[in-house]
């Protein structure tokens, strides 16, 4: 009896350890054939066009930046994006792209990406430059460049359009109790650096001139002036503004002229004047005296708006800064203009 059990044991130990093998030898061949499934699936990606590659997620095939933003629709843009870059080239918001990662002779050399600088695509295919025009859209600073067709709607959260352009003193009166003078102020430091002269040509003695907003126009060539004791309006700039002549306040305190000839205004009047690109802006209302009399710019930024706002104007960095609830706010001066 203790013979057959023995067998039957044995018997059930070679059952066990066939079956075990069977097992290993199946396993094997699955892990065979799912690994000549990867290869041969591999090879044939390889042969496929980069465009089928990277819809099958071969990110590894352009370069990423972290936290990708893809661009379903781009913004119509109201100019080719090669010219646009080279407007915005200087900008020191714009984030310029990573290496390729591709290997340089895998590469279409018959193509060339400025915004890139190497060869694989055209600049108007590259979907880094668009998805970083998409993130400058956002911020304002390109909203003149957006294609605002009849019947359009502008991006949310842009500026309103402009109601208009105006294209094309020393002195006044003493304005220390300007209705905004109590206006709060934001606890930044200002400061200018070496990033702040991008663009600008050196030497230079040059003036500080912008494009102003006044009453929802844009208005060129405004003079920046912290010597001046009041803001300043022509009587031409009053007129385009479209703003209504009796809201006109009469005053009776003269203006001295470039040429020391006595001015005496035609009257002061109230305007609102934003400062900065959206959305770090500021907006004011404050105090024009308005002159007939012939000078080099339309308007005249003094210390009453530039103290009512903690602005600090740099004429050799071409660009004033003052602060705001959302950080430091600025607006370049436009040397071109300054020289005419």
């Amino acid at each position: 009896m203790h013979d057959l059990l023995k067998k039957g044991d044995k018997y059930v130990d070679a059952e066990e350890a066939e079956k075990i093998t069977k097992n290993l030898r199946e396993g094997r061949k699955a892990e065979v054939h799912k690994r000549k499934t990867y290869d041969e699936q591999k090879h044939t990606d390889k042969n496929k066009s980069k465009d089928e590659r990277m819809n099958k997620g071969y990110a590894q095939d352009r370069p990423v930046r972290q936290k990708r933003e893809e661009v379903k629709t781009p913004t119509p843009l109201n100019i080719p994006r090669t010219k646009l870059l080279m407007e915005i080239q200087h900008m020191k918001e714009l984030e310029w792209p990573k290496p390729m990662l591709t290997p340089s002779g895998k590469r279409n050399q018959s193509k060339y990406c400025h915004f890139h600088r190497d060869h694989e695509h055209d600049i108007e295919e590259c979907l880094q430059l668009k998805e970083e025009i998409e993130r400058l859209l956002r911020r304002g600073l390109l909203a003149r460049h957006v294609k605002n067709d009849k019947g359009k709607q502008r991006l949310e959260g842009l500026p309103p359009p402009r109601a208009g352009v105006i294209n094309m003193i020393i002195g006044g009166i003493a304005s220390g109790d300007d209705s905004n003078s109590k206006k709060a102020r934001f606890n930044q430091s200002i400061t200018f650096d070496e990033g702040d002269v991008i663009g600008v040509t050196h030497l230079h003695d040059d003036t500080l001139v912008i494009v102003g907003d006044i009453a929802n126009f844009d208005v060129k060539r405004v003079l920046v002036d912290g010597g001046s004791a009041g803001n300043v309006l022509t009587w031409d700039a009053f007129l385009g503004l479209k703003v209504p002549q009796e809201k006109l306040k009469m005053v009776t305190t003269s203006l001295q002229g470039l040429g020391g000839a006595t001015v005496i205004p035609e009257g002061t009047v109230e305007l609102s004047v934003t400062l900065g690109m959206y959305s770090a802006t500021v907006v004011i209302v404050t105090n024009f005296l308005v002159v007939k009399t012939p000078m080099a710019y339309n308007a005249i930024y003094g210390r009453p708006l530039l103290n009512a706002v903690g602005a600090v104007p740099s004429t050799y960095h071409q660009v004033m800064k003052f602060p705001t609830s959302r950080g430091n706010g600025s607006v370049r001066g436009d040397q071109q203009a300054s020289r005419k």
